[in-house]
């Protein structure tokens, strides 16, 4: 099938366990923070979009590992997967760096339909494919990665983010997200019991950020202004209103 090479994936289940670590790491620094945070009555907020990245990184980074070795084994359909997450990432993480310093203006409500549609189909396409080839330690991955980040939205942007859309676009599929937590329960990754605990945590932790926002009246709160997600999905929201 165009030179598909399964290899290319599990190389990323290998270097799994390392990123799964890397990131519970993360989830529990930002427990920590947000304890420090909840303590304080919101007066000691530790927290940066940069210091939110950098739980992703590796994950990201070797995407572009990933682009580069399905490039060299000819194999065309992975090449171009991993290209959205890899190379991509790259160039986005650029021009927005750029954007902040004053070195460059972009809008980003021209590609608010194209990166939407990328993350959501990337997302599912990589799901079944490394599902069928039974690496679940990446799938885990995924999850345990995109709970740090709703997590850390909820506390320190006020938005529930993915939660939130999904009762706007009805994308179903960000089930998935909550069910990737549950993984080491069931499979025999490595470390599975300590990162069974880290995910039956991350989601509880996420539960009361939901609960928290919704009592505080801002679960349907958009950042705007603070994160580059919501200034392209506002940007398509005020562009079809005034259409």
């Amino acid at each position: 099938m165009f030179g598909f090479e399964p290899e290319t994936y599990r190389y990323f289940e290998e270097v799994s366990p390392y990123l799964n670590l890397w990131i519970a790491a993360f989830m529990l620094f930002a427990a920590i923070r947000i304890g420090l945070f909840v303590l304080s009555a919101g007066k000691l907020k530790i927290h940066s979009i940069y210091l939110g990245e950098a739980a992703g990184i590796f994950l990201q980074l070797n995407h572009t590992v990933c682009f580069v070795k399905a490039l060299m084994a000819g194999d065309v359909i992975s090449t171009l997967l991993f290209a959205w997450w890899g190379p991509g990432f790259l160039i986005f993480a650029y021009i927005y760096i750029q954007t902040k310093r004053g070195a460059l203006e972009f809008n980003w409500s021209k590609v608010g339909w194209i990166t939407s549609v990328g993350c959501k189909w990337s997302y599912l396409v990589f799901m079944v494919i490394y599902a069928t080839l039974d690496c679940w330690g990446i799938i885990y991955t995924f999850s345990l990665w995109t709970f740090h980040d709703q997590i850390t939205q909820a506390w320190f942007h006020d938005n529930a983010d993915r939660t939130r859309r999904i009762t706007e676009d009805f994308w179903i599929v960000r089930l998935l997200y909550p069910a990737g937590l549950f993984i080491p329960l069931f499979v025999d990754i490595p470390a599975a019991p300590l990162l069974g605990v880290v995910g039956v945590l991350a989601f509880l932790l996420w539960l009361v950020s939901m609960v928290c926002l919704t009592r505080r009246g801002q679960f349907n709160h958009r950042s705007e202004g603070n994160y580059l997600r919501d200034i392209v999905y506002l940007s398509m929201e005020k562009k079809r209103s005034s259409a």
